[in-house]
C-alpha cells in the first residue's frame, strides 16, 4: 500500500502500461504532453518517473515484452511530431536508451497493433480494416532485420480486434481476433507455424537460435542442456539464468523450483530453504451469537502474499468454508482451523475449539451420517519439481467418469492414465513413475463432467 503511488503525476496525465521487468520488478507508464514516462518497482518501492522517449508518443501502448532480462520491447503509436515518423513503431529500450522504427506508416485503415517475442524473433501484427486482414512482421533481434510482410489472416466477416500473447511457444504463433458476421461476434483462434528458415536456425524448438546455442555452450538437440527444467531459450532470453547449470546463483536450489516457487533463481539471497511459514495471529471478537475473527495481523517474514482458507464450524454444528483474512459470523462459534498460504509452498494452520469436518458432507443413505467426501474435485502433484516417482492424488465429490492425461509443452497427448473411467465419489492416489518421459515441464489434465483441471508438474534430471 504504502508504495501504491510512486509519483504525483499531472491531472491530465494517465498511466498507459504496465510491464513485467526482470525477476522481481515491474514498469509502469504514463503519457504527458507527447512524452512517455517510465518508472520501476524493484519489489520494495518505486523509483523517480524519467523520460523513457523523446516528443512524439501518443496513446497507447498495445503491448510488451522484456527480452534478456533488461531490454524492454513496445508496440506502440506515434503521431507525425516524432522524427521518426508517424505509424504503428517498434520502441527498443536498453539501459537508458531508447530506439524507435515505424514498422507500418500511420493509416486510418491500420488498427490494432502488437507483437509477441517467438523464440529470438518478434512478430508484429496488425489489423488492415480496409482489406479486413492481419498481417505481420518478423523482426530478427540479433541481426537486426525485418522480414516482408505477410497476410495471415483473410477475414470473411469484419474484423472487430485482435488478441495475441507477448510470448509465444518457440515453434508458432497462437492469434485469436473477433470477427463479426451479419448476426453476432465471434472469436476464431490460429496456430502460425514458424517457417523453414527459422527452423533450421533452431532445431531444437527451445527459443534459442543454434548458433547462440554454441556460443553458450549448450548442447544442440537437447532444449534443456542442464535438464533443470527450463528449455535453453527461456533460460538466456526471458530469465537471464544459466542454461549450463542448474542452479544459476549456487544457493541451492535448482533454477526451476525456484521460479516455480516464485524466488528469485539468480539472486542467492532469495531462495526457498530461507523461505519460512507465515506466523498467524488471529484477534477473536465474541459478543453473544456475533464472532468476528480477525487474522489481518498474520506476519510473514518474506512478504509473501498470504491466502488465508477458514474450516469454521458454527453454534448450531454446521460447517462452512470461507476465504479472506477476516470473518464474522451471526450463529456463534463452536471452533474452527485457519490454513494460511503463502504460496511458495509453506503454510500455517491454527486449530479452536470443536474443530470442523470441512471435508466431510451428509450423507444420502443414512440420516445425520457423515461420510468422507470433498466438497469440491481436486488434482494435486508431490513432489514438484521432482526428480523421481511423483504421488498423483485427486478427489470426487460424487461419482462421475473421470479421464487423466499428460501432455507436454507443445500441448501433445504423452499418455492418457485414466479413461473415461465410472468412480465413486472420494479421495483416491497414485505413484507416478516418471521413467518414460524425457526432464522438462508437463502438465496434468483431469476432467470430471463439467469439471476440468490443469496442473503443471516439471522433471528435473
Amino acid at each position: 500500500p504504502a508504495s501504491s503511488d510512486p509519483y504525483n503525476i499531472y491531472v491530465n496525465s494517465s498511466p498507459s502500461y504496465l510491464l513485467p521487468y526482470k525477476h522481481n520488478q515491474v514498469m509502469t507508464f504514463y503519457g504527458q504532453s507527447g512524452i512517455l514516462y517510465s518508472s520501476i518497482y524493484n519489489g520494495t518501492s518505486w523509483e523517480k518517473f524519467s523520460s523513457f522517449m523523446p516528443v512524439g508518443y501518443v496513446r497507447s501502448i498495445s503491448n510488451g515484452v522484456t527480452y534478456m532480462d533488461s531490454t524492454v520491447f513496445l508496440c506502440m503509436k506515434l503521431t507525425s511530431a516524432y522524427t521518426g515518423g508517424p505509424g504503428l513503431s517498434l520502441v527498443k529500450r536498453t539501459g537508458s536508451v531508447s530506439a524507435t522504427e515505424q514498422v507500418v506508416t500511420l493509416s486510418p485503415n491500420l488498427k490494432y497493433g502488437k507483437l509477441t517475442l517467438c523464440g529470438e524473433r518478434l512478430w508484429f501484427t496488425w489489423v488492415d480494416t480496409l482489406e479486413n486482414a492481419i498481417y505481420a512482421k518478423k523482426y530478427f533481434i540479433r541481426s537486426n532485420t525485418w522480414s516482408d510482410s505477410v497476410k495471415l489472416v483473410q477475414a470473411g466477416g469484419r474484423l472487430r480486434g485482435t488478441i495475441i500473447s507477448t510470448v509465444a511457444p518457440p515453434a508458432f504463433v497462437p492469434i485469436a481476433w473477433y470477427e463479426q458476421d451479419v448476426s453476432d461476434v465471434k472469436i476464431k483462434f490460429l496456430r502460425v507455424p514458424i517457417d523453414a528458415t527459422e527452423k533450421a536456425m533452431d532445431t531444437d524448438f527451445d527459443g534459442l537460435d543454434d548458433a547462440v546455442e554454441a556460443q553458450y555452450g549448450c548442447v544442440v538437440g537437447n532444449p534443456d542442456t542442464d535438464g533443470d527444467g527450463l528449455w535453453d531459450g527461456q533460460e538466456v532470453v526471458l530469465l537471464g539464468t544459466d542454461p549450463n547449470n542448474t542452479d544459476s546463483d549456487n544457493d541451492g536450489d535448482n533454477d526451476a523450483e525456484e521460479l516455480y516457487h516464485y524466488t528469485d533463481p539468480i539472486n542467492v539471497a532469495s531462495n526457498i530453504s530461507g523461505n519460512t511459514a507465515p506466523l498467524v495471529d488471529v484477534v477473536p471478537t465474541v459478543t453473544n451469537w456475533d464472532v468476528r475473527l480477525d487474522a489481518s495481523g498474520t506476519i510473514d517474514a518474506q512478504s509473501d502474499f498470504l491466502r488465508y482458507f477458514w474450516d469454521v464450524r458454527d453454534a448450531d454444528g454446521k460447517d462452512h468454508y470461507v476465504e479472506g483474512s477476516r470473518v464474522s459470523l451471526t450463529t456463534g462459534l463452536q471452533g474452527y482451523r485457519l490454513t494460511v498460504d503463502d504460496g511458495r509452498g509453506k503454510q500455517s494452520v491454527v486449530e479452536y475449539g470443536v474443530l470442523p469436518d470441512s471435508t466431510w458432507i451428509p450423507s444420502v443413505s443414512k440420516e445425520n451420517a457423515r461420510i468422507l467426501h470433498p466438497y469440491h474435485c481436486e488434482l494435486t502433484i508431490n513432489p514438484n519439481p521432482a526428480s523421481g516417482p511423483c504421488v498423483v492424488h485427486y478427489m470426487l465429490p460424487e461419482k462421475s467418469r473421470i479421464t487423466l492425461s499428460v501432455f507436454d509443452l507443445r500441448g501433445r497427448q504423452v499418455k492418457q492414465l485414466i479413461s473415461g473411467q465410472e468412480t465413486p465419489a472420494g479421495r483416491y492416489l497414485f505413484t507416478w513413475n516418471r521413467n518414460d518421459y524425457v526432464p522438462g515441464v508437463y502438465f496434468f489434465r483431469f476432467e470430471s463432467g463439467n469439471v476440468k483441471i490443469t496442473k503443471k508438474i516439471i522433471l528435473l534430471q
